[in-house]
This record gives C-alpha cells, sequence and structure tokens, in this order.
C-alpha cells in the first residue's frame, strides 16, 4: 500500500463514524460523579505504531464513541483495571481536531472542558501541561530519540542548528524542539507518527524526535532510517485529570500498586511485542541527499 493510500484509509476511518458530532457531552468531575454515572471517561489520540494506546482495526474503524474491544495498548488495559477498580465501565473517546483527526491539542482542552475524566495513551508530563492539568505520578520513564536517514550525517545534537524537523501539534515532541529552539519555518507538521518516518524518509525533513517504543516498531518498516541520538529531556508518562480531581488520590494508589506488583511492566511487554511493523512504508528509489 503506498503511503497516499494509506493516508486516506486512515482518515475514511476516522470521518466514515461522524466524529464531529454537533454538540459534545461533558460530565460532572470527580469520583462520586464517575461511580454515579456508572463509567469512566478516557480521553486519548491513538496512534498505529503505540504500544500503549492504537485503534484495533480487527475490530473496525476508529469510532467516536469505543470500549476495550475498540483500542489495544498498554494504557487501554492500565486505565480498564482503574475503572474496574472503580466499580464502573470504561468508556474511550479519541479527542478530535477542527480537521476531524486525532489531536493532541483537543486532549488537554477536554479535559479541561469536561469531556472526559482522564486522559491516557503515552501521554507526557511537561511543564506546559502541567499549568491547565493536574496528572498522575509517573508510571513510565522514557527516552526521546531523534530518527535521520541512515546517511545523514547527524551524528550530535549541535549537528541539529539549521535542520528541518517534522511535528505534531500540540505533541511533547513539538514542545521538546521548540524549547531546544527550533522555530516554525523548521518545523514541517503533521498529524500521524508514521508520515514523521515517511516525511525522513523521502527527505522533506531531516529528522523527526519520536518516543523509543514508536521508533522501534516502526523503523522495521523503513530500511534508510536509523535512531541517531537522544534528545536531553526528561520524559515520563502519566495519566491527565483536571485540575483538583478527586480521582487523582485512587488513581496514584492503583498505579501504585500496579507497578510495585510487576504487572504493569508485564503489560508493557505484552503490547510491546504485538505491535504491527510498518511494513506498507514506501521506499525512495534513491537515497536523499543529506
Amino acid at each position: 500500500m503506498s503511503w497516499t493510500w494509506h493516508k486516506m484509509l486512515v482518515a475514511t476511518c476516522v470521518l466514515i463514524v461522524g466524529c464531529a458530532p454537533e454538540a459534545t457531552t461533558t460530565y460532572e468531575e470527580g469520583l462520586e460523579a464517575v461511580r454515579s454515572r456508572g463509567k469512566l471517561v478516557m480521553l486519548c489520540v491513538p496512534h498505529q505504531g503505540d504500544v500503549f494506546l492504537r485503534t484495533n482495526l480487527e475490530a473496525g474503524p476508529m469510532p467516536e464513541v469505543g470500549t476495550v474491544d475498540n483500542f489495544v495498548g498498554s494504557d487501554v488495559d492500565l486505565m480498564a483495571g482503574f475503572a474496574e477498580r472503580l466499580g464502573v465501565e470504561l468508556e474511550i473517546r479519541p479527542t478530535l481536531g477542527s480537521d476531524g483527526l486525532p489531536s493532541h491539542v483537543a486532549l488537554i482542552d477536554g479535559i479541561e472542558q469536561g469531556v472526559g475524566d482522564v486522559a491516557a495513551g503515552s501521554l507526557s508530563i511537561t511543564e506546559e501541561r502541567l499549568t491547565r492539568v493536574d496528572f498522575s505520578i509517573p508510571y513510565y520513564h522514557n527516552r526521546v530519540v531523534v530518527i535521520t536517514r541512515a546517511s545523514s550525517g547527524i551524528a550530535t545534537l549541535a549537528d541539529l542548528e539549521g535542520k528541518t524537523a517534522s511535528a505534531i501539534a500540540g505533541s511533547s515532541q513539538e514542545g521538546y524542539l521548540k524549547d531546544l529552539g527550533f522555530e516554525l519555518g523548521y518545523l514541517h507538521y503533521v498529524d500521524f507518527d508514521l508520515e514523521q518516518f515517511v516525511a525522513v524518509s523521502e527527505g522533506t525533513v531531516d529528522f523527526c524526535a519520536v518516543d523509543e517504543y514508536s521508533a522501534d516498531a516502526a523503523l522495521q518498516g523503513f530500511s534508510n532510517l536509523k535512531i541517531n541520538l537522544q534528545l536531553p529531556v526528561e520524559d515520563a508518562y502519566g495519566v491527565a485529570l483536571a485540575k483538583g480531581s478527586s480521582l487523582l488520590e485512587p488513581l496514584n494508589q492503583y498505579l501504585e500498586e500496579v507497578s510495585a506488583s510487576g504487572e504493569l511492566n508485564q503489560l508493557i511487554q505484552l503490547h510491546a511485542s504485538q505491535v504491527p511493523a510498518s511494513t506498507d512504508a514506501p521506499e525512495p528509489e534513491t537515497e536523499p541527499d543529506a
């Protein structure tokens, strides 16, 4: 499958289910409200190469409102376990931008606006996000790596100066690149992780910065790309909640328990072994100029 057709398919999967409703349901916030309504509403941004949360395409296209049957990943299992601890069901809602595609910007907006109770799915705890929402304790510490073409000649952070990078709007990686001094003219925006690898592979940009787990899975489909170096950032995943949410204490207790027991690590390792490689990645006819 060519990348053009892959992108059209993903967009169709989003749009075919009418993911731009006329009105968005909002909910009363907090532990008692969740128990009263009988469901925990989780917001997310699915990425198909993600160990932590992706759409279960075997069950059909990404729904506007789904359950654990529609999504797969360690964070799906994690939040399903938390919902079970609370005695409620888990409802999963992808957050969408004005273009109808999954959006990191809409994710934090959704928590602030009461569209969901929690947001999860390889969601990095950042200083900017902490000004708007609360986060659980970190449950996974991650490396952010730089992906380049094998022939790029990039070997150090200093070599990134003057280079162009792909980025997903609202993502933690976009924030890290801006912190390193990358301005808008040097950032090429895309919608999905896979598009970042394609942009580097085809020479549209010089590099992309992604979570290590995403890189390990996707690089199997791109023979001309490699992990070149690591960004000097501390990156950790957490679950976002509304400021002052009474869900925070029981969530932290739950995360501490599954971390201490080894259950969380087992979930991550299990889903890491199940992420499909990007076998439909296009190969350039010739290696792009470095």
